[in-house]
């Protein structure tokens, strides 16, 4: 029988072909070019594989675990927000009915008093007024003014709301002022005050002393009959 076996292994040794080779009986044989696959890489391949699962699924359920802790810290300061938010609107709503129920009293010691009807300048405490000048008892004057007094000089840059007992240390500049006051000065001179240049502050209720020197003070008051506002002047030639 014809073997082609010979004629290979005879035309074969000429030439150096890798991977091919041919043994003493003339059998040719050829090698893989591919290495064989060593069953210990096989089995550390197979662990790899496993320990890259394990670390995947770790880090997929780490993610998961910090989206819920998320979501769930999300949800729980939204619901104290809505809690807070509901406190809120009911204090508003207490405090909506209070205001609804509760009477404001009379303003008697605040500038601008809010007192209704208004009350009326006593004589009383007209002469009392008149009296704590003439005597120079001007502390005399704080139980009758208002928590802020506006104070004002003619002729000067003083002026400005102040608290009784500075205005009343104000007033020490009319203790140079010559006696006796008066107090009741006649409807002219009171009109020719009304109509100078310092007429905004003889407007409305007030109440008006003039030195035998010219000193001049002018009270004002609020509708609570405290007084919220003192105008002087050194000589009344300035108005």
């Amino acid at each position: 029988m014809f073997r082609w076996e010979y004629i290979i292994g005879v035309l074969l040794p000429p030439f150096n072909l890798k991977g091919v080779s041919v043994d003493e009986d003339k059998q040719v044989k050829i090698r893989s070019p591919f290495p064989k696959e060593n069953k210990r890489n096989k089995k550390w391949l197979w662990v790899i594989r496993v320990i890259v699962l394990i670390l995947l699924l770790a880090l997929f359920g780490y993610i998961v675990w910090q989206l819920k802790e998320c979501s769930d810290q999300h949800e729980k300061d939204t619901k104290q927000e809505q809690s807070l938010q509901a406190q809120i609107d009911d204090l508003k709503k207490q405090l909506a009915a209070q205001s609804k129920s509760i009477s404001l009293p009379s303003t008697d010691k605040t500038t601008g008093g809010s007192c209704s009807p208004q009350k009326e300048l006593t004589q009383e405490v007209k002469d009392n007024l008149a009296a704590a000048i003439s005597s120079k008892n001007t502390a005399a004057l704080e139980g009758y003014m208002a928590s802020s007094v506006n104070v004002v000089f003619a002729a000067s840059e003083k002026s400005g709301f102040e608290t009784p007992a500075k205005a009343i240390t104000d007033l020490s500049y009319l203790d140079s002022a010559l006696a006796p006051w008066n107090f009741n000065l006649p409807a002219t001179t009171l009109n020719s005050y009304k109509a100078g240049s310092y007429k905004q502050y003889f407007e409305g209720v007030t109440y008006v002393g003039k030195s035998a020197d010219g000193h001049v003070i002018a009270y004002s008051f609020d509708t609570c009959a405290k007084i919220n506002q003192i105008f002087v002047s050194v000589s009344d030639d300035l108005l």
